[in-house]
């Protein structure tokens, strides 16, 4: 059990939104399990997001079966063992054509951060820290079960989300590179 947080480390679940959301520019470093009726599997994850512009590298054991994702919310292009897909439209048919794995690539976005996506209705629940509990949204239930304890923004590093025969792990080893929106405006004004 980890300790809990510090007077210093609670925040409000308004004030963790307003902060969650105004991340324009971050990288995760971590861990993907999926699972489907009994069947599983795993990979590295590097995912960098910047607005709407994201790139995600998997790999399973030892480097193999390496897949890259990039894309915004309008088209994704796949490569997979020298193979490459070009998709306009919805990412997540896409994913599934790839890997096989059937998972909102558009909500992702906004889960890793413990927030709901913003285009369909969700119910949320926080803890008693003002962290991100749990979230069901589209059919999904995501758990949140760790979180940093090292910055004001307790970003989420252990996440399961579930719906059906569908379940999805990350594991969230380091958090890098972000930025609030305001400093990105900033820097693309000049």
């Amino acid at each position: 059990m980890l300790p809990a947080p510090t007077p210093e480390t609670i925040i409000t679940p308004e004030d963790y939104d307003a902060a969650a959301q105004s991340l324009a520019t971050w990288t995760l470093q971590g861990r993907v399990a999926v699972n489907r009726d009994g069947q599983g599997w795993t990979a590295s994850l590097r995912w960098g997001q910047q607005r709407d512009d994201y790139h995600i590298d998997l790999s399973g054991p030892f480097g193999q079966g390496a897949a890259q994702f990039e894309g915004n919310g309008e088209h994704m292009r796949a490569q997979l063992a020298g193979e490459e897909f070009v998709r306009e439209g919805d990412p997540s048919e896409l994913m599934y054509q790839v890997l096989g794995w059937d998972v909102p690539v558009a909500s992702l976005r906004y889960w890793v951060l413990g927030l709901a996506d913003p285009s369909q209705p969700a119910q949320r629940r926080w803890d008693e820290y003002g962290r991100p509990a749990a979230l069901n949204q589209m059919g999904w239930t995501i758990e949140y079960t760790r979180h940093r304890e090292d910055t004001v923004l307790p970003l989420p590093t252990r996440l399961a989300a579930t719906r059906g025969e569908w379940r999805f792990k990350l594991i969230v080893d380091e958090w890098i590179d972000q930025s609030p929106q305001d400093d990105q405006s900033r820097t693309d004004a000049q």
